[in-house]
């Protein structure tokens, strides 16, 4: 079965709403049209819309395509050359954790907030006053 331009329309469509390190949006269209040449010798009405079958089977294949690029990168670099050279470090920087410290002491202010950081669930009206003191917090520090 020859493709059509709807054919290339779905692929072009489709291949554009991926992002993959190593393959460029052609080469991602391209994916998508050799999953269409595989996936139309197997299409039979009764399975439905043509255009869906082919959605799915594209969407499935450049979703897998992604993710084990994305794997194997991840394997290849573990790790940024920021932790390579010695630069990473676990430690807090200072100021951050005075302020992080200073905004939980503002929060334990707060019965609403208090009993949040407790662990005790909330009700509706509960919930409403934790939101507005979160509110009333995230004024005060932005």
């Amino acid at each position: 079965m020859p493709l059509t331009a709807e054919h290339y329309a779905l692929a072009r469509y489709l291949a554009r709403r991926y992002r993959c390190p190593t393959h460029d949006g052609d080469d991602l269209e391209q994916e998508a049209l050799v999953v269409i040449l595989k996936a139309l010798p197997l299409y039979r009405p009764e399975m439905g819309p043509e255009m869906a079958l082919l959605t799915m089977c594209i969407r499935s294949h450049l979703s897998r395509l992604v993710r084990s690029d994305l794997s194997r990168r991840s394997r290849e670099e573990p790790f940024g050359d920021e932790f390579l050279d010695g630069r990473h470090s676990n430690e807090p920087d200072p100021a951050e954790a005075a302020q992080d410290h200073e905004a939980l002491e503002r929060a334990r202010e707060f019965p609403a907030l208090r009993r949040l950081l407790a662990g005790e669930s909330a009700d509706g009206a509960e919930y409403k006053r934790r939101q507005r003191a979160i509110a009333k917090l995230s004024e005060e520090f932005s």
